[in-house]
């Protein structure tokens, strides 16, 4: 059995390398991403616009969702937050790039300019960790929690998940 979360800040990839890891391992994935943004849309909202007026209790629901997961076993956890909510994870993945990179990498899929992909970027950036400050006194610029961190800049998504799936052989899981 082996709980892996990936942490880390939009465009990073995280999602991309959740998908390839869960694939080569055989894990389902539990996307916090894909929760908050179905509820945004039910809204008819921007997910960045969503965040800010999310209540509490939503978060409280997926952050109970991911720990839940966690204790299950043999499951891929991917979200912002989600290596500091699996109470259970075995390994604890933090994927990130700089701004120029995430925005790259964000304009094709919201048709965006890459003047608006960053400014976008920077603005959910900004709402996600006032967000996490202010419902967790969670700093997502401290790493400590993570086993293990990656600047994907340099890394496609396929490099990036073996570096992790080496992390996880490596570990024993």
């Amino acid at each position: 059995m082996v709980v892996v979360t990936i942490s880390g800040p939009s465009g990073s990839g995280k999602s991309t390398v959740a998908r390839l890891i869960a694939k080569e391992l055989k894990l389902p994935v539990h996307s916090a991403g894909t929760f908050f943004r179905e509820k945004a849309k039910e809204k008819n909202m921007d997910i960045k616009d969503f965040m800010e007026i999310a209540p509490k209790s939503l978060h409280k629901e997926e952050d109970h969702s991911i720990d839940l997961a966690s204790k299950k076993g043999n499951v891929m956890i991917e979200g912002r937050l989600s290596g500091f909510m699996a109470s259970k994870a075995d390994l604890r993945v933090y994927v990130t790039a700089p701004l120029e990179v995430r925005a790259k990498r964000t304009m094709d899929r919201h048709q965006l300019s890459l003047k608006e992909a960053k400014e976008r970027l920077k603005e959910r950036d900004e709402v996600d960790k006032k967000n996490y400050l202010k419902l967790y006194n969670i700093d997502v610029d401290d790493l400590y929690i993570y086993d293990l961190s990656i600047n994907t800049q340099h890394f496609d998504a396929e490099e990036t998940a073996k570096l992790i799936l080496t992390a996880v052989k490596l570990a024993g899981f």
